[in-house]
């Protein structure tokens, strides 16, 4: 019986180099988005976590705390303590800040908020300005206000912010479809913002 040593083609070697070239290209463009994604769901979930503990020790008021010494009362207050849970404070799609790049669990402890003090290095997210007055929120004055958010544009890719909101849910805003901005215009926190919403937070 003739054996069929039938060798590859030219064609044929062109062709399965071609398909493998698409499925890299396709798997160099899935991964990032991929990443992505799944920053973005653990920023939401973090930002909930964050607002949630908030709406629980405010009782009738939160406190008159400017952006992040808001939530370093959350610190103070003995509400968050060791890595897991300070690790929060953090996006994890935030590349510049980190638990570590803040010194660890051991930078947090022993806490005490002086609003001179700068507390931007420890955590990535802005939060109200609750003590300035014509930002302050109260029960049911402002309904669903924005408390906290993820200001870093490199973050996301430039292409929303994670906000919380009173009452102790997280959403996604899209910059373009939520904000209607456009696709190369600078989403900013803080009083010179163009989102209305935005300009009662601190990121500093």
């Amino acid at each position: 019986m003739r054996k069929n040593n039938r060798a590859f083609t030219l064609i044929e070697v062109l062709v399965v180099i071609t398909i493998l070239a698409t499925l890299a290209g396709m798997v160099s463009l899935i991964i990032p988005v991929a990443l992505e994604l799944g920053n973005r769901t653990e920023c939401i979930n973090n930002v909930r976590s964050l607002v949630g503990m908030l709406e629980a020790d405010r009782g009738s008021r939160y406190p008159k705390r400017n952006g992040p010494s808001l939530l370093m009362h959350l610190v103070a207050r003995g509400r968050m303590a060791g890595n897991d849970q300070l690790g929060v404070l953090f996006c994890p799609g935030d590349l510049d800040e980190s638990l570590d790049g803040a010194g660890g669990a051991e930078a947090y402890r022993g806490l005490q908020i002086d609003e001179a003090d700068d507390y931007s290095s420890m955590t990535s997210y802005a939060a109200r300005a609750q003590a300035m007055k014509k930002h302050r929120t109260r029960r049911g004055a402002v309904p669903a206000a924005v408390l906290v958010a993820d200001d870093s544009a490199d973050h996301h890719r430039n292409e929303g912010i994670v906000v919380g909101l009173t009452g102790g849910s997280a959403v996604w805003r899209d910059k373009m479809n939520d904000y209607g901005l456009a696709v190369d215009a600078s989403l900013t926190v803080g009083e010179d913002s163009s989102v209305e919403e935005l300009r009662a937070l601190r990121a500093e």
